[in-house]
């Protein structure tokens, strides 16, 4: 069943009053083409903001036959189960041309539910719906508020159902992502506590939205995904900095294991040239 009107879902679409994205200055092509100069940003932690964390408390009380969860936003989702990753997909709910079409994904859940209380969270940021993609460095080319849309069912060993849909009782915060753009990159302050499987609802509620569900077309085509892990192949030492060299050009992300003194900033950036 395609799931692309409003009565086919049991979730409403929710956000909240911190989760509109700003937009940059406007500087159009023609102003590029035209030799005239962008407009100066205001510095990117003034500008951007931290992404939305999205969370439901719920109580599994008999045995599991099936769960299925189907999801989407306005923006790039991370979902978690008890603080598992739902699934292997990155960048969903995909690319597409949002005003006219949004992919929502689903996913087997069965195996990172638990007897007694779970919880759902989700992390939402401006991913290519509102984040800076444009060429000329634009941002919310499709709006400028992040939003969520999920339905959750379980199928007991009974046939009974348990189903929870997003609305008014999921609560929101923020958490380690101060912000997350998928062109100038993301700041995590890891002094934040890990705010994804704890059991406390946070202070502030959901607020539901208007938005539209006739857009909404299930996942086609493959999905993104981690595809292998590589490892350094040179490091060496200029100035205060460290260059890392993976032998490739890849796309791909960190990751690093390392010690610090505390409230030092790591600043990573990122070459597409292999030495």
């Amino acid at each position: 069943m395609i799931k692309n009107s409003e009565d086919k879902w049991l979730g409403k679409w929710i956000s909240s009053d911190f989760a509109e994205v700003s937009k940059e200055p406007e500087f159009s092509l023609a102003d590029m083409f035209g030799g005239k100069k962008a407009p100066i940003p205001q510095p990117v932690d003034e500008r951007l903001h931290a992404p939305i964390v999205f969370k439901k408390i719920f109580n599994i009380e008999k045995t599991i036959n099936s769960a299925k969860l189907e999801i989407t936003a306005q923006g790039l989702y991370q979902v978690y189960l008890n603080g598992q990753k739902v699934g292997d997909a990155i960048f969903t709910p995909d690319y597409t041309q949002y005003q006219e079409y949004l992919l929502y994904q689903t996913y087997d859940a069965k195996d990172l539910l638990v007897s007694g209380q779970n919880v759902l969270t989700v992390v939402v940021a401006d991913g290519w719906y509102a984040g800076r993609i444009a060429v000329s460095g634009e941002s919310c080319q499709f709006g400028d508020r992040l939003a969520l849309l999920a339905d959750l069912t379980v199928e007991y060993k009974d046939h009974s159902y348990l189903k929870i849909g997003t609305d008014s009782s999921f609560t929101v915060d923020t958490g380690k992502w101060r912000y997350a753009d998928v062109v100038i990159g993301e700041k995590q302050d890891l002094r934040i506590k890990n705010k994804l499987a704890t059991d406390t609802p946070f202070a502030k509620r959901a607020e539901v939205i208007d938005a539209d569900y006739e857009r909404l077309s299930p996942q086609f085509g493959p999905l993104v995904k981690r595809m292998q892990t590589l490892k350094v192949k040179k490091i060496w030492q200029e100035e205060n900095k460290l260059v890392v060299d993976f032998g490739q050009v890849i796309t791909g992300r960190i990751r690093i294991t390392a010690t610090f003194k505390k409230d030092v900033d790591i600043k990573i950036e990122h070459s597409g040239l292999s030495i």
